[in-house]
């Protein structure tokens, strides 16, 4: 059990990439609070659509088309 509870410790504990975006959104863009609240009222909603796309349209697709798609959609935004 010692094994998953280390994966999971150095998982938490090691960097990601907000750090990195955190440093470059406020010292060279110049972000303010507001806007960083914004950025994150339009994730979380984002996230529900999502969801919410993906229980009612989706849900009969199969995974690989489904991961094609978004993969070439993604790609073109």
């Amino acid at each position: 059990m010692y094994k998953p509870l280390i994966f999971i410790f150095l998982v938490v504990i090691a960097p990601g990439t907000t750090d990195a975006m955190f440093y470059f959104q406020t010292d060279v863009l110049d972000f303010q609070p507001d806007t960083f609240a914004l950025i994150n009222v339009l994730s979380s909603v984002a996230s529900i659509v999502g969801v919410w796309l993906y229980r009612v349209c989706f849900r009969s697709c199969q995974l690989w088309k489904y991961l094609i798609c978004v993969t070439v959609a993604y790609s073109f935004i």
